[in-house]
């Protein structure tokens, strides 16, 4: 069972903007605990047959590259905001299915 109080990450803030929000407030960050929860969920991200993110974000855009390099393939994805990078097209080194 993988313990982790996710509760320090409800907000509608990207992560990259509350940690400098908190850091610059002077608040307290556990900033191990953020950078293991990163970790873990971009690497289950990784793991997925489909996925579903926000393109406007650096770590969904990452994902998706990181499953391509996975499996030589692009699989099947939806963005909830905008088109994937490199005007909407995917890397050169990416085969559709």
């Amino acid at each position: 069972s993988l313990e982790m109080d996710r509760d320090v990450f409800d907000s509608n803030w990207y992560i990259e903007y509350r940690m400098k929000a908190a850091l610059d407030s002077g608040a307290e960050m556990d900033l191990e605990a953020v950078a293991e929860s990163t970790a873990l969920d971009l690497a289950l991200l990784a793991d997925c047959d489909i996925l579903v993110g926000t393109f406007s974000s650096h770590f969904s855009r990452l994902a998706l590259e990181l499953i391509v390099a996975r499996t030589g393939q692009v699989p099947p994805y939806v963005s909830l905001d905008v088109p994937y990078g490199l005007g909407g097209r995917m890397p050169p080194y990416a085969q559709d299915q």
